[in-house]
């Protein structure tokens, strides 16, 4: 006996006025207004060609979004994910039968909120901001056996209209008076603009001779990042960064959460933090999205 079917019928059963509570539980619609960082802030000595060298990382990014999250389910979402089906192979018929009636009875306590509008582009985000710096300095040894001084430095700046790739999604339960809230840590472009400057300039100069350098410059969307970013596997639900915290009496929620990922870029990872604050209200925000 599988469990799933009876957990889709729950869903369709339950009355949506089931464990009515007040104040945000009830709420038909949810705005969703936050605020997005991610920084790194990284030295290290590293190995250069038989010398030695010192990488020194700076990144900051941010944007502001706006979500209208106006379709409100009864039952679990998010923590769904959290299930071990594991632990429930060797059941009985019986102590599944169990199992699926305590679970319909606990969804009565559980609401979840997404956005009617599968259009990301509704979801605008007040502009979004990237700066970064990689540098490298240091000494090494040539094929001719001789030494070189050199210096790389990569820079990235621009901002501009960004868009959400999704909606984020919230799930809250009046039993146990907690919220879950999806974590949006990244936005996209609303079209093919390339609002960031990067530049490349290397500077290279061996024992007894002129320095040699360069400088190459590219475009790069707003979505643009120096590698990618890893959540640790606690702070997510599924492949998804979630927000946890205890739900107040008030017509408001405001939290804010810390992330110490990783800033990873073929073999390296740089240590970095997500910073997301946000506020979950039933009033519309009284700033535009844009």
């Amino acid at each position: 006996m599988r469990i799933v079917p009876v957990l889709a019928l729950a869903l369709l059963t339950l009355a949506p006025g089931a464990g009515r509570a007040e104040g945000l539980f009830d709420a038909p619609v949810l705005y969703v207004q936050f605020d997005v960082r991610v920084k790194a802030d990284h030295s290290a000595t590293v190995d250069a060609n038989g010398g030695t060298g010192t990488e020194t990382v700076k990144l900051d990014k941010s944007f502001s979004a706006v979500s209208k999250l106006d379709m409100r389910n009864v039952g679990q979402l998010l923590t769904m994910t959290q299930m071990d089906p594991d632990k429930y192979k060797n059941l009985s018929q019986a102590e599944m039968m169990k199992v699926s009636q305590q679970m319909m009875e606990a969804m009565q306590y559980a609401a979840n909120w997404m956005a009617s509008d599968p259009d990301p582009a509704l979801l605008n985000t007040r502009g979004a901001r990237v700066d970064y710096t990689l540098a490298y300095t240091g000494w090494g040894i040539d094929e001719m056996n001789a030494r070189y001084d050199f210096r790389k430095k990569t820079t990235a700046t621009g901002g501009g209209a960004a868009r959400l790739p999704m909606a984020p999604q919230l799930e809250m339960n009046s039993q146990s008076r907690k919220y879950w809230l999806t974590c949006l840590w990244t936005c996209a472009p609303f079209t093919d603009e390339r609002v960031v400057k990067i530049e490349d300039h290397d500077w290279r100069q061996s024992v007894g001779s002129a320095p040699v350098e360069g400088t190459e410059t590219r475009d790069a969307p707003i979505d643009w990042l120096p590698g990618s970013i890893e959540f640790a596997a606690s702070d997510q639900f599924g492949q998804v960064p979630v927000v946890e915290g205890p739900i107040g009496s008030g017509n408001s929620i405001t939290g804010e959460k810390v992330f110490n990922v990783k800033l990873v870029k073929g073999t390296k990872q740089v240590p970095a933090t997500v910073t997301f604050n946000y506020v979950i209200s039933a009033t519309p925000p009284a700033t535009p999205a844009r």
